[in-house]
């Protein structure tokens, strides 16, 4: 597929437009997965029946939420549990 070619090029055109030295910087093409959820909230947590399978995904705005998030979910995982993380349980019940 050329895809990577075009999209690069589709990327590199747009950035020139507004940093024109920015356009011809080395670079590497890369693939990235984006979720979503149904409720826009993201999902945090085990993923049943596989207990030691965690999802940690489907964040729209990951430098304001990812820190401060996975430090209670590290410490959950730990032994010190946290309530508050159960609105971003995969299982939760959707509205």
């Amino acid at each position: 597929s050329d895809l990577p070619v075009t999209s690069e090029a589709q990327i590199r055109g747009t950035i020139a437009q507004f940093l024109p030295s920015l356009a011809a910087l080395p670079g590497t093409w890369r693939r990235c997965a984006v979720s979503f959820s149904a409720d826009g909230l993201p999902l945090i947590g085990t993923l049943t029946p596989w207990e030691s399978l965690y999802l940690f995904s489907g964040f729209n705005s990951p430098f304001a939420l990812v820190p401060a998030l996975a430090a209670r979910f590290a410490q959950a995982l730990t032994g010190d549990p946290d309530p508050s993380l159960a609105i971003f349980a995969p299982q939760r019940p959707l509205a």
